[in-house]
């Protein structure tokens, strides 16, 4: 079993743990299981709850809340996806009841992207991470069969993965892109891959950094009023900042679009998403100016793109904007 302890500036611990296998139940937990998840994952003392970005609203805030309130037990388990962990974990970091958090993944967007960063947010009237809470959970058991389908697997669903490695590790970058392309990802591979991607990961965030892509993420959950998840979200923002990268001359343009197209290729067979560059542009134009961390191969670096400039840039690039977003 590999482990990590990740401490905050707060001096909180997280136990983050690999594991083969789901943890024994434990009548001393309250299990919160996302409703993704009915039917696959069981625990007697369970209750099962929309895990999506539009869900984690006051509303179903109040609702949780009566509900750990009403039991006697000071333990909560919770496993699904990052949306569902932000509900839980303002809730738990609320209640000075609440004795312990312990978080299970189940997406691999969610076992990269782990809830260390000390902050839970909810959203409020449809625009994203309105209400923060700090927090940390105390466990993380990170389970990759939870997460992998060797049928249904395709490069989009890895985005995470290759987020993180170009943030910071373009070895675990081609190992992935080297294992898809020959079609040789398995369970005992991919289960490396996600291990060194938390370990990245953890680093990134013990020195206050985030991945490329995370503010474009954000701006486009805004945009659409929280109806993108989480993963479409980071898909669109790795690639706008490879895009970007390559308009700041960082890398040249047969491998910005050799990358992207990559991608692309296996989005058209997976996700039925583009964005709607009007509106796009009009967020931009309300905001003024912009931030964006972008991969220098290898790290990254932060730049802030005023409306005049990103138009310039768009006008001006060699590979259009629209080609794949």
């Amino acid at each position: 079993m590999n482990q990590l302890i990740f401490s905050n500036s707060f001096n909180k611990q997280c136990h983050i743990l690999s594991t083969d296998k789901l943890p024994d139940d434990n009548k001393e937990y309250i299990y919160i299981i996302s409703k993704k998840k009915k039917g696959k994952i069981h625990y007697k003392n369970e209750l099962l709850i929309e895990d999506a970005e539009d869900n984690i609203t006051l509303n179903n805030f109040y609702y949780l809340l009566q509900y750990i309130r009403s039991s006697d037990l000071n333990k909560i388990f919770v496993i699904g996806d990052n949306p569902l962990f932000n509900l839980v974990g303002y809730i738990s970091s609320s209640l000075l009841s609440i004795k312990r958090l312990v978080m299970m993944p189940t997406t691999a967007f969610s076992q990269v992207f782990l809830k260390i960063d000390g902050e839970f947010f909810l959203n409020y009237e449809e625009e994203k991470n309105v209400l923060g809470n700090i927090g940390m959970p105390d466990i993380i058991y990170i389970y990759p069969e939870l997460s992998f389908d060797e049928k249904k697997l395709k490069l989009v669903n890895l985005i995470s993965i290759i987020n993180v490695s170009i943030s910071s590790d373009m070895k675990l970058f081609y190992y992935l892109m080297n294992n898809y392309e020959k079609g040789t990802l398995t369970i005992d591979n991919y289960r490396y891959m996600i291990w060194l991607a938390v370990k990245d990961y953890t680093r990134l965030i013990s020195d206050d950094r985030y991945p490329v892509g995370v503010n474009f993420a954000k701006y486009i959950q805004n945009i659409y009023r929280l109806k993108v998840s989480n993963e479409v979200s980071m898909a669109f923002g790795t690639l706008f900042s490879i895009w970007l990268s390559y308009n700041y001359g960082i890398i040249e343009h047969d491998f910005c679009k050799e990358l992207i197209f990559k991608i692309k290729k296996d989005w058209i067979n997976t996700w039925f998403y583009r964005i709607d560059h009007t509106s796009f542009f009009d967020f931009f134009k309300k905001n003024k100016i912009l931030e964006f961390n972008i991969p220098t191969f290898p790290g990254m670096r932060k730049i802030s793109l005023d409306y005049n400039d990103f138009k310039r840039i768009y006008k001006n690039s060699g590979i259009r904007m629209e080609s794949f977003m």
